[in-house]
């Protein structure tokens, strides 16, 4: 029996206008997703050389809390820069791949990049939709 699976679109070709809109959006996505790995390494590097700091400043005002807390607060920051970094590197991949697939018409990478964009889209949509129920929380609390 045949795999039959539908395809979607299947005949629909990348014209000139998709392609030059497509070309003008990768050096922007490119942009911000390095842009913003640095920015996420920035606050890394902020975070261990303050650690020790907020840690002691921390201890002089409770102190059974201090280590707990400064152990807390770095878990929980790392957690958020490989969350945030791992969707600015699905950015960025999309940027390569569609690049790549634009220049030597390779369906594969363009494929690739697609799906690496909808990878970071559903990341971006989730912390949309956290920070609103956030906001909503606050002014209702």
């Amino acid at each position: 029996m045949e795999d039959n699976k539908p395809e979607i679109l299947s005949d629909l070709p990348i014209d000139y206008d998709a392609g030059n809109t497509l070309k003008k959006i990768l050096p922007w996505t490119k942009f911000i997703s390095i842009a913003g790995i640095v920015f996420l390494g920035l606050i890394l590097i902020i975070l261990i050389f303050t650690s020790q700091r907020l840690s002691d400043s921390f201890k002089d005002n409770n102190p059974d809390l201090g280590n707990l807390w400064i152990l807390s607060m770095l878990v929980g920051v790392l957690v958020v820069i490989v969350v945030f970094g791992y969707s600015l590197w699905m950015l960025l991949r999309f940027s390569i791949l569609v690049k790549k697939a634009l220049e030597t018409q390779d369906q594969e990478s363009f494929n690739k990049g697609i799906q690496s964009m909808k990878i970071y889209s559903i990341f971006i949509g989730v912390f949309a939709a956290l920070g609103l129920i956030s906001n909503i929380y606050n002014l209702i609390i």
